[in-house]
């Protein structure tokens, strides 16, 4: 029936583009894109524009490697839905029913337990990281996992979560019994023409280790351990090319499953899908940014079987693609779109590279805070842990902010970066305050015991919020004990 009205339905509506639209089109693209689009209807082209090189000199196209993010969720996400559509179960049942190291309490507030739905829409409330989750052995993350206690109720908030992406890779190898990546080619990636193709040599050096995903290639240094026999590399960042995206979009729109991933309208789900209503029928699309490498926009209209990728190696950000996308598409459809999608202005190249200026503020802010207690702290009598101490917690934020090392800076490298500046500073300004302690007094010694176990456990993340605010009070304490042990020998 759904199939039926579809086709009514595009009867109803011209698809194409005339020459008009098309001149005026690419007139506008000509000026600042640079990429691949293409819009197809089945196997029926309808409009296809390149524009650019590769880095290996040649010129893109619709079989050329690029930066996608959030694609291979999409995939993974399909597949668990396809998979308990095939064991008749359901997608709102306790994900407790396939892990049997979770405990019956896990993961849950009330009455109310993750169930798979919530999972693939990153609303179980899981953490971004937690202990375990990117270690062979799985012992540790299902332990983190029974510890966590969530803070809202399953289901009523999106919190987006690289460990949830770690528990949903799980559950796709638990229902395949440890068979994922060969499921993943032969029922979702058959016909597309991307098994075992890598790009030439040059390019595959420039994007330094690389290896298989479903859709395309990666970086090694993110990965996830399925079980002890299946491995699967899982990123959130990887490259993929726009005649494989589209591939996968076609067999997702013959997929009567995908309805079960479709949020309401004007809601980002979980995975980045969003559903636009609109007059030739309802929009799912995504926009796909990875700063500083590239940035993408896919949209299908399951009414018309029309699809549109959209890819290139600019960070435009969400200002310009998913605009361009959603214009060619309303102009696919018969429905005249005369919005500006690319501003060559100053102020509009400031706007399309917001997006990846806001990370990176985001990320430095906090060590700019740090560099300036080092150099001049309000009060002198700050003491070194309590300095060091928010180094730290900057160098977490930067971990957190940036998870895949855009910003490649960790809280080790941090701290050392961070003591290396302090002791310049205390040897070049002595006088006015002394590099260390003058004296090893039970409060300093204190005072670096609880800073260092306090440095652990943020290191860990431990997911127990109680070892962590007793480790703080207690350094807190330390340090009044070591700023007065201090002041009476002086």
């Amino acid at each position: 029936m759904f199939f039926i009205l579809s086709l009514l339905w595009a009867q109803e509506i011209t698809l194409g583009l005339s020459v008009e639209r098309k001149q005026r089109i690419e007139a506008s693209l000509s000026e600042d894109f640079v990429g691949v689009i293409s819009v197809i209807e089945g196997k029926k082209s309808l409009f296809r524009y390149t524009k650019g090189d590769t880095i290996s000199g040649t010129l893109l196209g619709v079989d050329s490697w690029m930066p996608v993010s959030s694609l291979t969720n999409h995939v993974i996400s399909v597949a668990i839905i396809e998979e308990l559509s095939r064991q008749k179960i359901s997608i709102d049942v306790p994900i407790q029913q396939f892990f049997s190291r979770l405990s019956d309490g896990a993961l849950s507030k009330g009455e109310q337990y993750c169930t798979v739905r919530h999972l693939l829409s990153h609303r179980c409330g899981l953490p971004s990281f937690i202990p375990g989750q990117q270690e062979e052995d799985p012992t540790t993350f299902f332990t983190s996992l029974n510890r966590l206690k969530v803070r809202d109720s399953p289901g009523t908030v999106h919190r987006y979560s690289y460990s949830g992406e770690n528990l949903m890779v799980m559950l796709l190898s638990t229902l395949r019994k440890g068979k994922v990546f060969p499921y993943l080619e032969d029922t979702l990636l058959q016909d597309c023409d991307i098994r075992g193709t890598l790009p030439p040599k040059k390019e595959s050096q420039q994007m330094r280790n690389t290896f298989y995903t479903p859709l395309g290639i990666g970086e090694s240094d993110f990965w996830f351990h399925v079980g002890e026999q299946s491995y699967l590399t899982l990123p959130n960042h990887s490259v993929a090319t726009a005649q494989g995206i589209q591939c996968w979009l076609s067999k997702f729109i013959r997929r009567s499953e995908w309805r079960a991933l479709l949020p309401a309208e004007n809601e980002e789900y979980g995975l980045g899908i969003a559903r636009e209503k609109k007059s030739y029928g309802d929009v799912i699309w995504h926009s796909m940014r990875v700063p500083f490498q590239g940035s993408g926009f896919w949209g299908i209209v399951p009414n018309t079987g029309v699809s549109i990728i959209v890819l290139s190696p600019q960070s435009n950000g969400p200002y310009s693609i998913p605009q361009l996308g959603h214009t060619i598409l309303d102009e696919v459809h018969g429905k005249e779109n005369n919005q500006k999608y690319v501003d060559p202005s100053i102020p509009g190249r400031i706007q399309a590279s917001l997006p990846a200026l806001f990370p990176l503020l985001a990320a430095f802010g906090p060590l700019i805070v740090a560099l300036i207690l080092f150099v001049r702290p309000p009060n002198p009598k700050i003491p070194f842990a309590f300095r060091t101490q928010f180094c730290f917690f900057a160098a977490l934020f930067v971990r957190q902010s940036t998870p895949f090392a855009i910003v490649p800076i960790y809280e080790w490298g941090t701290m050392i970066c961070g003591l290396f500046v302090f002791l310049m500073i205390g040897l070049t300004k002595r006088k006015r305050e002394p590099l260390f302690y003058p004296q090893r007094s039970f409060g300093m010694i204190a005072e670096y015991v609880i800073y260092g176990v306090l440095m652990v456990m943020w290191i860990q993340r431990v997911v127990d919020p109680i070892p962590l605010l007793a480790s703080f009070f207690t350094m807190v304490i330390a340090i009044g004990i070591a700023q007065r042990t201090t002041a009476s020998k002086n």
